[in-house]
């Protein structure tokens, strides 16, 4: 289940004002944008959020996306996590530093549509208490598309494996609005099939804020449809260069 609630990633103010020079960001909600990052520019995404599920708290102190643009089309990535887990029925409560997740994404379409494959190789790095104690990957194929001038779509596929007793199928889809020049809205229903078996199905929606070309802040919110899954999440991006 960490998978569904990993910051990712968003196409909405970058597509919506279609400006080569206004940050594209991956957060703040799940679809990862299909458009990668221009070489030598480097970007860091960031953020905090509260997630709920049931008796289960996971509080994300602060995580870290990091992008750098090694080529056309193609750029690397790093995310790192540090996260406080509570288990409030029977007072378990952990905080340390979440598995170190590496990988890249690369645009394969650059038109009307854009297409690119996002991938990440999950490292058991992180602290006892809250690593996965196990080697996993991350795939997701990225769509988006423009269907108005202030509107834009984008939705993922992909495929999260650890282990045989831990994998999932994951879809997000997602609705972009330029409500103003500096502000965004997005809507957006995401989930998964873990095993094979339990299909959740859960909805968030939140606001982006371009203070700079190079400078977004955001806030979002989520909620389960059909399981007890929530979160609270706000967040900044920075590109450089400007």
């Amino acid at each position: 289940m960490k998978r569904f609630y990993i910051f990712s990633f968003f196409l909405l103010v970058s597509n919506v004002l279609m400006a080569q020079d206004i940050i594209i960001t991956d957060r703040p909600d799940q679809t990862e944008s299909a458009t990668a990052l221009q070489p030598k520019y480097f970007q860091i995404e960031t953020g905090g959020a509260l997630e709920v599920e049931g008796d289960f708290q996971n509080l994300v102190i602060n995580t870290n996306l990091f992008r750098y643009g090694v080529a056309k089309n193609l750029e690397l990535r790093l995310v790192t996590e540090l996260s406080q887990q509570k288990i409030n029925r029977i007072g378990y409560k952990a905080i340390g530093i979440n598995d170190l997740e590496l990988g890249f994404k690369y645009q394969f379409i650059n038109k009307a549509v854009e297409l690119a494959l996002l991938s990440h190789l999950i490292l058991p790095t992180g602290n006892e208490n809250v690593s996965a104690r196990e080697v996993g990957v991350s795939n997701k194929i990225c769509f988006s598309h423009d269907v108005l001038e202030n509107m834009s779509f984008g939705y993922n596929f992909g495929y999260d494996y650890y282990t045989k007793d831990n994998h999932a199928f994951t879809y997000t889809y997602a609705v972009g609005v330029g409500l103003t020049e500096k502000i965004g809205f997005y809507s957006e229903i995401y989930g998964g099939l873990a095993e094979f078996e339990n299909f959740s199905i859960s909805y968030d929606g939140g606001f982006t804020l371009l203070l700079q070309p190079n400078l977004q802040l955001d806030f979002s919110v989520g909620t389960g449809i059909n399981n007890r899954a929530n979160y609270y999440a706000i967040g900044a991006s920075w590109r450089l260069p400007n």
